[in-house]
């Protein structure tokens, strides 16, 4: 048989269990946000959330490299790795906040061209530098 104290004991060491599975299930969360930067725990990459403002390649590329802190634009494959079918309005996590369709990548083709990702059906496609509606801009780097 428990005395009060022990059993006000164990209501404490309840209480802490489910504290602590709480701060666990919270780190497993994939994204967290802090200003203008995204940590995605599941890839260890930070992004940087540029304005989300119609963007061309060579201002994405001129706002990337302002930001130095080994900041760069990234790669299809980080793109694709933020690409979830059905997940909020452009199959991105809403944390992102992106009312654009296109995300530029480093990946440029010839002197006028660089690829993009279209976020409305996860294909890639080459466009011209010039284009910016519906064009977003994010930086990339590896969680510091």
């Amino acid at each position: 048989m428990m005395n009060d104290y022990q059993a006000k004991m164990e209501i404490i060491d309840n209480k802490i269990e489910k504290l602590q599975n709480t701060k666990l299930s919270l780190k497993t969360t994939r994204f967290s946000k802090k200003g203008h930067i995204v940590t995605d725990w599941e890839t260890d990459l930070e992004w940087y959330l540029h304005p989300d403002i119609d963007t061309t390649w060579n201002k994405a590329n001129s706002l990337t490299k302002d930001l130095g802190d080994n900041w760069r634009m990234p790669t299809l494959d980080e793109l694709h790795s933020l690409y979830e079918q059905g997940v909020g309005l452009r199959n991105i996590d809403p944390i992102f906040k992106m009312t654009g369709w296109w995300v530029w990548s480093d990946e440029k083709n010839v002197s006028s061209y660089a690829k993009a990702l279209y976020f409305a059906g996860g294909r890639e496609n080459l466009n011209r530098r010039v284009c910016s509606n519906g064009y977003r801009c994010f930086a990339v780097r590896p969680k510091s």
